[in-house]
């Protein structure tokens, strides 16, 4: 129960920051709008694609589902750095 706790807040955690990242960025950060919304895409593809097949045995889907997470994560602190006064 408490590996699923923890994979269940992994996964939350990157959709909240996918959903974070789409909505600080502004309309001409359109390459920050277009990472956000396909990761939020790709996640919600992973995890639906998962009911049907077990997806973190595949590597290929396990490395470009962290892959998608970093990516994500690395645009979220790209966008944050941007914004702070200097």
């Amino acid at each position: 129960i408490f590996g699923f706790l923890c994979f269940l807040g992994f996964c939350f955690y990157f959709y909240w920051a996918a959903f974070r990242l789409w909505k600080r960025s502004s309309a001409d950060q359109w390459i920050m709008r277009t990472i956000a919304l396909g990761s939020i895409g790709a996640q919600t593809l992973f995890h639906l694609g998962g009911l049907s097949e077990a997806v973190f045995v595949d590597r290929e889907s396990n490395h470009m589902y962290i892959f998608i997470c970093a990516l994500t994560m690395s645009a979220l602190l790209r966008l944050k750095k941007s914004n702070q006064p200097e």
